[in-house]
């Protein structure tokens, strides 16, 4: 299928690791500007993508018993890197010191990097086992939609 939606959010988790390894070296540099730009990933695509596994995927996942506290958990996380990426911006808006900044994109990054590592080994091998042609197709559908919708 050229627009599997299983591809789909693994390519974006590699996208994701680039951009974190970008904030890291910003955050080192005390490069404001590029701190920023990973921010604004992390607030659109970043939040995009947890849309797409939340909305559409985990909800087609649900039937198997076994997956229900992987997606409870998985979802949780959504939340607190929300939480983590608004207090990185309050803290380079608030033109805070440049350790206090990295302490907190530290947190952030090692955050991430786990529930990636977590997606990969766990939620998308569920995902490839449990949807069947049609359902990747109408998960697809609604990423697409979701991303015209912006």
């Amino acid at each position: 299928m050229p627009d599997d939606p299983v591809a789909r959010l693994g390519n974006t988790h590699r996208r994701m690791e680039e951009e974190l390894r970008a904030l890291e070296v910003a955050a080192r540099a005390g490069d404001r500007q590029g701190l920023d730009l990973s921010l604004d990933f992390f607030a659109s695509a970043a939040k995009r993508h947890h849309e797409d596994e939340e909305a559409s995927l985990f909800p087609r996942l649900r039937g198997d018993a076994g997956l229900v506290p992987l997606l409870d958990a998985l979802a949780a996380e959504h939340r607190q890197h929300e939480a983590a990426r608004r207090e990185i911006e309050e803290l380079v808006r608030g033109n805070a010191d440049a350790e206090a900044i990295a302490a907190s994109v530290t947190r952030f990054v090692a955050m991430l990097r786990a529930h990636i590592e977590r997606e990969d080994r766990e939620l998308l091998p569920a995902a490839e086992r449990a949807l069947d042609a049609e359902t990747r197709e109408a998960v697809a559908n609604e990423m697409r939609e979701r991303r015209r919708a912006r």
